[in-house]
């Protein structure tokens, strides 16, 4: 099955969260003992990375049998975001080893106007 493609558009100095449910033939995917990661990166090939989303940090939740995955990027890290775009992908790792690519995308910052609210 082909990845799906997910833009994430956040605002700077807000509280970001997507969730997206994979849902393979119809019926959510058991993510059961699976632990994921997405890199941002400013383009494709760039050794720099801009931004980790990971279970293990916390700030990418796998929802189990309910099949949900779900981006947190908290407000203290959008307002000092540097960089305004980038592309990033999410790799699932599954208890027996293999991986899949779940997602990808693009992923944008407006940045903000207001500041110290």
């Amino acid at each position: 099955m082909a990845s799906f493609k997910v833009n994430l558009k956040m605002d700077q100095g807000g509280s970001f969260t997507k969730t997206v449910t994979w849902k393979p033939a119809g019926v959510p995917a058991d993510l059961t003992g699976c632990t994921a990661i997405a890199q941002v990166r400013s383009q494709i090939n760039a050794a720099i990375v801009l931004h980790t989303f990971s279970t293990a940090l916390g700030n990418l939740v796998l929802g189990g049998a309910a099949g949900t995955v779900q981006l947190i990027m908290e407000d203290e890290a959008t307002a000092v975001a540097p960089w305004g775009s980038g592309v990033y992908d999410l790799i699932v790792s599954f208890p027996d080893g293999t991986k899949r690519r779940l997602l990808y995308g693009t992923v944008s910052i407006s940045p903000s106007v207001t500041r110290g609210g």
